[in-house]
């Protein structure tokens, strides 16, 4: 049966300069318009980026700085790439990449561009669910598709359009109707927010505030790309009760830009805790703070003790072998763990059983809660369970400085013992001020930190300072 199709579509894949639209460039677009199932246009073109070309760039694609010298801006095609687009779904592999590149081409030049959108990757999910990895490369295996020259920007698009035939052709009509649908890139805007609206959003790092009509915030999220981010709230498809209940209810944006992804996961902790929004639980400030902490027994045994507390001392941290949302995320969180290193759930503080606990019984506790394993051994194994989930010690001699550059802003925060004490300010002469800093520990902000600080690529510079 031959294959019923949309009756306008444009297949199109761009090689860029990065990933950041509003800094990036094209580089090489390639598309195919299709009509009625038939190709009836292509159009392939490198494009002067008119910015230099990293050399991972040109790995990638093979397209370096000498191949675009003489290659048409943008501009010189505009033209006839807006008209490949009129009246036609733009359909693209991750189309929000393909089509916000685009979008912001066409914006420099003063030409507005819109179009409906269809992401291939999301049709890919929808017809084949369950997959690891939904890329191109994935699917140009899946389908045992070939692609002459990987990283092109036509060969690419070719590769979209033989994959949405050769899928029309394998699958049931009402299936690859129904995974259309539901990989159509529509927008579901709320009644009080318009384009002009999102499109004046920025596409930085930053957080967003939906607000709606009492003066306490509805959500307050942060993103790597603002704009990006809240229109995944509104995507048509969405069945999440709380995106449904955010599009009733909010009727404002606000957008507040950082300088990166830290400043913006530390604002975003801080606005939160400030506002409480309604729809941000999970990150209200938490007046208590639940800790497991490892102590010895009578008999030389490191033990589990749960413990509430409203703070931390950040002197006296040294026995806390973690931090926990709830007594079940610990209780389950030590289970697992008496149970994959065969821990005693005595010495976990997860029974109260005279004698022998339970798992001995079973033969999963080697016999610690009787003395029978030697408290060497026990010990080894208890502290090999907690080393990737202890409470971390801070790697620094003192206070630290830890500046992040964006691309308009950067920020700089004082930060020891996992306590943030400020925001980086300078005196009259220069010097860092630092005066009479407050140790407020905060689980939330201590997360943020392990992750920025400890892992071996970070965004951000880090300078000892005298305390």
């Amino acid at each position: 049966m031959k294959p019923e199709f949309p009756r306008v579509m444009t297949f199109v894949d761009i090689e860029t300069t990065g990933l950041y639209p509003p800094r990036d460039r094209i580089i090489e677009i390639g598309i195919l318009r299709v009509e009625s199932g038939k190709i009836r246009q292509t159009f392939q073109s490198l494009v002067n980026p008119q910015i230099a070309v990293s050399g991972f760039i040109t790995d990638l694609t093979g397209i370096s700085q000498n191949h675009l010298k003489r290659a048409p801006t943008f501009i010189d095609i505009s033209q006839q790439v807006k008209n490949l687009f009129d009246k036609s779904i733009f359909i693209a592999h991750n189309v929000r990449f393909d089509y916000t590149f685009i979008r912001e081409e066409f914006q420099r030049i003063g030409i507005p561009f819109k179009a409906q959108q269809l992401c291939t990757v999301r049709l890919f999910k929808q017809l084949v669910p369950g997959k690891r990895r939904y890329n191109l490369d994935e699917l140009i295996a899946h389908f045992e598709l070939t692609c002459p020259n990987r990283h092109r920007a036509f060969d690419d698009a070719q590769v979209l359009w033989n994959f949405y035939t050769k899928a029309a052709n394998t699958f049931p009509k009402k299936t690859i109707a129904r995974a259309i649908q539901k990989a159509s890139h529509r927008l579901s805007l709320p009644s009080g927010i318009t384009e002009q609206k999102i499109d004046a959003l920025p596409q930085s790092p930053g957080v967003y505030i939906f607000w709606g009509d009492s003066p306490i915030p509805l959500y307050i999220g942060k993103s790597k790309n603002i704009r990006t981010r809240v229109l995944s709230h509104f995507a048509s498809d969405t069945k999440r009760v709380f995106e449904m209940k955010l599009k009733l209810a909010v009727v404002d944006i606000e957008a507040i830009t950082t300088a990166g992804e830290l400043s913006a996961l530390i604002l975003e902790s801080e606005l939160i805790k400030k506002y409480a929004p309604l729809y941000n639980k999970l990150l209200r400030y938490r007046r208590r703070l639940l800790l497991a902490k490892k102590s010895f027994t009578s008999k030389n045994y490191l033990q589990v003790t749960a413990v509430t507390v409203t703070s931390i001392d950040p002197n006296n941290n040294h026995n806390i072998l973690g931090l926990y949302k709830s007594k079940r995320q610990m209780t389950d969180y030590l289970y697992q763990t008496a149970t994959e290193y065969n821990l005693c759930p005595k010495l976990m503080g997860l029974e109260n059983a005279r004698g022998a606990c339970f798992h001995y019984q079973l033969q999963s506790c080697r016999g610690a809660c009787i003395g029978k394993e030697p408290a060497a051994a026990y010990n080894l194994r208890f502290m090999n369970a907690f080393k990737t989930s202890l409470y971390k010690p801070w790697p620094f001699p003192g206070p630290v400085l830890v500046c992040e550059k964006g691309e308009a802003k950067s920020a700089g925060y004082i930060i020891d013992k996992w306590c943030l004490l400020g925001k980086a300010q300078w005196d009259e002469n220069g010097s860092l001020d630092i005066s009479k800093p407050e140790y407020k520990f905060d689980a939330d902000v201590y997360k943020i930190l392990v992750r920025f600080l400890t892992r071996s690529k970070s965004d951000v510079q880090i300078r000892n300072i005298e305390a």
